[in-house]
């Protein structure tokens, strides 16, 4: 910390710029990922989805991964854009693990039925 008098630059650091410092999303062409499930729930923890249509241009990806919040409750992180973009992401707050997890399960659904398709988990 500067104490020589001069404004110190309090900002927090861009936690959702090119830096990705969000822990469970790897830039969509990350070789090596390990996709990771918790011991102890139901269902996948992380999610990484990709829809490849080259005749129509299309090259998307659909990441969404379990985070516990400092509430108690479980925060469910949706990564999506174009293979090689930035992408968006959208936080959505959870009571529970478990009602985190029916939530990524119905999304997972709901994208495998629109063609997207599960990357392969790759063991460490």
């Amino acid at each position: 910390m500067d104490h020589s008098g001069a404004q110190a630059d309090l900002r927090q650091p861009d936690l959702f710029g090119p830096g990705r410092d969000v822990p469970c999303l790897a830039g969509p062409e990350a070789e090596g990922a390990v996709i990771e499930d918790l011991p102890e729930a139901p269902g996948p923890s992380r999610v990484e989805l990709r829809r490849i249509a080259p005749a129509q241009n299309m090259r998307r990806f659909y990441r969404m991964c379990l985070q516990p919040d400092l509430f108690g409750g479980v925060t469910l992180v949706r990564e999506w854009g174009r293979i090689g973009s930035p992408g968006q992401i959208l936080l959505n707050p959870h009571d529970s693990e478990a009602e985190a997890l029916r939530a990524l399960a119905r999304l997972m659904a709901q994208k495998e039925r629109r063609g997207y398709a599960r990357v392969a988990a790759q063991v460490a």
